[in-house]
């Protein structure tokens, strides 16, 4: 019976190791190289986007935040890929000049683009840079828009819109044209000038 509890013991450290070991593979840590000196990332919200070096405690971030997303094992079908056109945010990661470059989505849905497919999130968080994209970044309606592309006026407008309570929201009648989206919504004016 002696023999038997330290074999058990050790069979039940080995699939304990095995097991941490399986689930790590859907993160990170299966694709990140195991040192990394640079990071260059570039926020895309349709139609601009932003692009920078990080610095070291920003790609100490990242690399812990990469590190710690767990994938799905299959990718995802060409109709589930994620799409920024919709009001979705984009990150794209280089790493090391090149050595490794990936992709996170989040339009409504998070998924991360390795290895030419795109994997769903299972455990979805804005990459920890969110902050410098989150300044540049408005939202109305569900949608993001990029600050650069809407006038001052518009920005303004927002600011108000945003102060009032949902039911005042409800009764506004009309909205900057800068913040109609791409998908056939406009104006009777607008269509009428065409």
């Amino acid at each position: 019976m002696r023999k038997f509890v330290p074999l058990s013991l050790t069979l039940a450290v080995a699939l304990l190791f095995t097991a941490c070991k399986k689930h790590t593979e859907t993160g990170g840590s299966a694709w990140l190289p195991a040192e990394i000196d640079s990071i260059e990332v570039t926020f895309d919200l349709y139609p601009s986007e932003t692009t920078r070096a990080l610095n070291a405690d920003e790609i100490a971030a990242v690399t812990e935040w990469a590190l710690a997303l767990e994938t799905e094992q299959a990718p995802l079908a060409e109709t589930e890929t994620p799409n920024n056109y919709a009001g979705g945010m984009v990150w794209h990661f280089n790493v090391n000049g090149g050595e490794l470059t990936f992709s996170y989505a989040d339009c409504g849905e998070s998924a991360v683009f390795i290895n030419d497919a795109w994997y769903a999130v299972q455990n979805p968080s804005h990459p920890p840079i969110e902050e410098a994209a989150e300044n540049e970044v408005v939202e109305f309606q569900g949608q993001s828009f990029s600050k650069s592309d809407l006038s001052e006026e518009t920005l303004e407008w927002l600011a108000w819109y945003n102060s009032l309570s949902p039911e005042e929201q409800l009764a506004v009648s009309s909205i900057p044209a800068d913040l109609y989206t791409y998908d056939g919504a406009g104006t009777l004016d607008a269509d009428a000038e065409e």
